[in-house]
């Protein structure tokens, strides 16, 4: 074993050919194949397909490392090998993918392996290749039949996966392919993952392919509900429509400090103290968190600070038990201001009606 970690040829011949199993395994459960791959351990029937004790087989390793000449002498004298799964869960075409080693990737496709096997982590291929953006393998395991619209067990799609990590051309190659830009599942629709992660960009490629930014969720959740984002807010979508527990685009808004998100949806119509299940307004959600600037917003805009939820508790005592100082202080402070503000507010309110 050490002679073949070394390279040692003629010392490996000699150790072989006077009696030495080629296929004993050391701690770590490799075999002296793991270690280096040569036509000396093959001849003697070295065991291809022995795992180690990650359930990595040789072919994986050489896959791994780059190499181009050991993978297409392991796939040679064991087709087969290319369909193992490690302990992971990992085949070896998502190793190739893992690893990004664009050599070895047709060799491997030339041997007619499945690209639609998933991992341990039930994601395939395409969805791996989407999440580090790879677009040319995303073309390739593509043209080789791997399915656009493939999902996870909770709905996932590729294109939920390039959503998530922010890999537009990956998108849009999915996209120009056939992905449906709807599809969902478990908190998976990709407008919503992109909005709630802010991805701007993302947000503007899936509107371009009529993503329906209504769409809600498992959870009664929409791209609307979830972002932050000035150009999801600006597009057709009904800033009343509410999640499960009531809770409106508004109240995400505040609960996220997004002023300039606020400003947009009560200029298209939301309703300053709309209140969720739990009877919380939008101030009570900005109080909680702390966001000071959007309570001061809130406030001077009209925001009931009197109004009080399921608990018992205004704008001021959500501050209070959530340790918001500085904005009970504001809160306390702008108390009688606002009552004045409320009244003559809602006084235009009333003429403009």
């Amino acid at each position: 074993m050490e002679a073949a970690r070394l390279g040692h040829v003629d010392v490996l011949t000699f150790l072989l050919t006077s009696g030495a199993s080629a296929n004993v395994i050391n701690f770590e459960g490799r075999t002296a194949l793991h270690l280096t791959v040569n036509r000396q351990l093959l001849a003697v029937d070295a065991n291809v397909e022995l795992g180690d004790a990650n359930g990595q087989t040789p072919l994986m390793l050489a896959v791994k490392l780059g190499s181009v000449e050991m993978t297409k002498l392991l796939i040679e004298n064991s087709p087969n090998s290319i369909h193992a799964i490690d302990k992971e869960g990992d085949n070896v075409l998502g190793i190739a993918i893992y690893k990004w080693q664009l050599e070895i990737f047709p060799l491997l496709l030339d041997c007619d392996i499945k690209t639609n096997l998933s991992n341990g982590a039930a994601t395939t291929p395409l969805m791996l290749a989407a999440t580090k953006g790879h677009v040319e393998i995303i073309k390739i395991l593509l043209d080789n039949g791997a399915e656009v619209n493939e999902t996870t067990w909770n709905g996932h799609t590729p294109l939920t996966f390039a959503a998530e990590s922010r890999q537009v051309e990956a998108a849009r190659a999915l996209l120009d392919h056939g992905a449906h830009e709807n599809s969902h599942g478990v908190n998976s629709a990709p407008l919503a993952t992109a909005a709630q992660r802010g991805h701007v960009e993302m947000i503007k490629l899936l509107l371009m392919h009529n993503a329906n930014i209504n769409l809600q969720d498992s959870d009664g959740d929409s791209a609307l509900h979830r972002s932050s984002v000035q150009s999801v807010s600006r597009k057709n979508a009904s800033v009343k429509k509410r999640m499960k527990d009531g809770h409106s685009a508004l109240h995400s808004a505040a609960e996220e400090g997004r002023v300039d998100v606020i400003r947009l949806l009560l200029q298209r119509g939301a309703r300053m103290d709309t209140v969720n299940k739990a009877k919380w307004t939008p101030l009570m959600m900005a109080a909680k968190r702390g966001h000071r600037q959007t309570v001061n917003f809130l406030v001077r805009n009209g925001a009931s600070l009197v109004w009080k939820n399921n608990d018992d508790q205004n704008a001021a005592g959500d501050a209070k038990l959530n340790n918001r100082t500085d904005v009970l202080g504001l809160l306390k402070s702008e108390e009688p201001e606002v009552t004045k503000f409320c009244a003559s507010s809602n006084t235009k309110r009333q003429r403009t009606l």
